[in-house]
């Protein structure tokens, strides 16, 4: 038998009005010393860690899917997965509950 939950998830909504306040929450209410205290790090694992995946990306998609497709299209698969890589780790290590 069918039931129709009156609360349904809608990925549309969530990206759009849920999404962006939790980002800025996490941004807004990082402490300004340990930052500069791991700029570093961060910068290590931002900058560079990006421009390593997004090679390696771009690399794999190339030989995933060969034919068919320009290389300017491999170029933009790896830019957008590695950008996007990055943020999600950084949101979920950065929960308390995480084990690291």
């Amino acid at each position: 038998l069918y039931h129709r939950y009156p609360l349904d998830f809608n990925a549309g909504v969530f990206f759009t009005y849920l999404l962006p306040p939790i980002i800025f929450n996490a941004g807004f209410s990082m402490k300004k010393k340990r930052f500069f205290e791991n700029i570093g790090t961060i910068m290590l694992f931002g900058v560079i860690g990006t421009f390593i995946m997004f090679g390696i990306l771009s690399f794999g998609s190339s030989k995933l899917f060969g034919a068919g497709l320009k290389s300017t299209d491999f170029l933009a698969i790896g830019a957008i997965f590695a950008a996007t890589d990055s943020v999600a780790t950084l949101q979920v290590l950065s929960q308390s509950s995480s084990p690291l």
